[in-house]
């Protein structure tokens, strides 16, 4: 884990990331509009080693390195392969910084679309086959 543990996210799952782009063509409430998406809990970054840990039956182990450590290959990496520095960019200020979906956005997505969000556990439970 990268960064600060008690950064929040709400991780929305592939699966209804991909019903949400499609039905967004055919859903009257979605036309012109700027939705936010994200899933349908707020997580601490630390709550997701946990989640594993629940699906897995076993305590993680956590390696949580500085931002700094990613600073530092991203610029040894620009000396090689200046695309993967731009790359590790979007990746440290996603790391860096928090993206959450509100409840409110949470509630209004799910009634745009009529269907409920899926939990990140959930997702991986049945992804993982646990």
């Amino acid at each position: 884990m990268v960064g600060d543990p008690q950064s929040r996210s709400s991780i929305v799952s592939t699966d209804d990331l991909a019903r949400i782009a499609v039905e967004s063509a055919t859903t009257a409430a979605a036309k012109n509009q700027t939705l936010p998406v994200g899933g349908p809990e707020i997580l601490e970054r630390a709550d997701i080693p946990k989640i594993l840990g629940r699906i897995f039956n076993q305590e993680p182990i956590l390696i949580n390195p500085p931002l700094f450590v990613l600073d530092a290959v991203r610029v040894g990496l620009g000396f090689v392969n200046p695309e993967s520095q731009k790359a590790l960019g979007t990746l440290r200020t996603l790391l860096a910084n928090e993206f959450f979906c509100t409840p409110a956005e949470i509630e209004r997505l799910e009634s745009t679309f009529n269907f409920k969000l899926e939990s990140l556990e959930s997702f991986m439970r049945r992804y993982i086959n646990c």
